[in-house]
């Protein structure tokens, strides 16, 4: 039997156990910076806005020193919101692959009604 659908979990936990797809986008994200993380690095401040993850990221000791030795200066605001402006759409990446392949999207939630309806507001923000 081949795969037919995809449900994604709002909150990373039913079907992306682990947060897989967020890590593996920001390794991806400092991989492209030349400034490879591990998976315990991209996990730190896993929960936080993305953007402030980026920023918490950013400001480990390590990734802010291999940062430097790569660009020559410690990471600022500017790579904070760089990184954040190609992280959605890498993530949003994913699912066009999903519909690429013919496969249908579902999402599931344990947030009620009114929490949905304000974490959808916030993801169509951008």
């Amino acid at each position: 039997m081949s795969l037919r659908a995809v449900i994604l979990d709002w909150a990373g936990t039913t079907v992306d156990f682990g947060c897989q797809a967020p890590v593996n986008v920001l390794r991806r994200l400092f991989e492209e910076e030349g400034v490879p993380i591990g998976a315990m690095e991209a996990r730190h401040s896993m929960g936080r806005l993305k953007r402030d993850q980026i920023r918490d990221i950013l400001a480990l000791p390590q990734v802010a020193e291999a940062w430097a030795s790569r660009h020559g200066r410690l990471p600022g605001e500017e790579d904070v919101a760089r990184l954040f402006a190609r992280f959605g759409p890498l993530q949003l990446d994913a699912a066009a692959r999903m519909r690429g392949r013919g496969l249908k999207i579902g999402s599931t939630t344990g947030y009620t009604r009114p929490m949905l309806n304000a974490v959808m507001e916030r993801a169509a923000e951008g």
